[in-house]
C-alpha cells in the first residue's frame, strides 16, 4: 500500500498560518522535477498526427500525468493507446522511426532537472494493441463552427516502459489547427 505525501511547510508569509500543506504537484515544481510540453498541428482534411509520450525501460522514473488536453479549431477525434513501450517490435507501442521531439519545459523556470520522458509526434509507430479511449473534440456548422477542448482524465501514472499514443484526427473538410499539452512531474 503506498501512503500519500503531505508535506508539511513552514510558512514565510505572513497572514498564513505557521504550516500548511503542500499538494504534490506544487511540491514537485519546487523541487524541479514538474514538466509540461505542448504542440499546435495543422491538421489536413480527414488526416491525423500521432503523438507519443512515453517513458523509457531504464528511466528511473516515474510520469506522474497531471493534465493532458487536447483542443481543435472545429470538430475532430482523439484516440488515445495505451501500454508497453520500446523499439523490439513486441511492445503495445512499438517506436520504428523517431519523430520530432516536442519542447519540454521545467516548469520551475531556472530549474535544471530534464525529463526523462519522450516527447515526439510524426514519427513511425505500430500499435499491437486495441487498448484505448476515444474522444471527440466538439465541432458546428456555419456560424458555429468553434471547436473546443477535452480535458482527458487520463490522470495517473506511467511507469517504465511504458506509454501512450494519441491520434488525433481532423474530420472536417479543410486544414485545421489542433493542439496537445501534458503537464507531469516525475519521480
Amino acid at each position: 500500500m503506498v501512503t500519500p505525501k503531505v508535506v508539511i511547510k513552514e510558512s514565510l508569509k505572513e497572514g498564513l498560518p505557521e504550516t500548511y500543506v503542500q499538494n504534490e504537484w506544487d511540491y514537485a515544481v519546487e523541487n524541479d522535477k514538474a514538466f509540461v510540453g505542448a504542440k499546435v498541428f495543422n491538421i489536413a482534411s480527414d488526416g491525423s498526427v500521432d503523438v507519443l509520450f512515453a517513458n523509457p525501460s531504464g528511466s528511473g522514473k516515474i510520469l506522474k500525468v497531471r493534465l493532458l488536453s487536447v483542443n481543435g479549431g472545429a470538430e475532430g477525434q482523439v484516440d488515445i493507446y495505451g501500454g508497453t513501450y520500446g523499439e523490439t517490435g513486441t511492445e503495445d507501442i512499438v517506436r520504428t522511426a523517431a519523430g520530432t521531439a516536442i519542447d519540454i519545459l521545467n516548469k520551475k523556470l531556472g530549474g535544471t532537472s530534464t525529463s526523462v520522458a519522450v516527447f515526439e509526434y510524426g514519427g513511425t509507430y505500430t500499435l499491437n494493441t486495441t487498448s484505448h479511449t476515444e474522444n471527440l473534440i466538439p465541432g458546428g456548422s456555419g456560424n458555429f463552427a468553434t471547436g473546443g477542448a477535452i480535458l482527458n482524465g487520463l490522470a495517473g501514472e506511467i511507469l517504465e516502459g511504458y506509454g501512450i499514443l494519441i491520434r488525433i484526427t481532423n474530420n472536417t473538410a479543410s486544414a485545421v489547427n489542433y493542439g496537445v499539452r501534458i503537464e507531469w512531474w516525475e519521480e
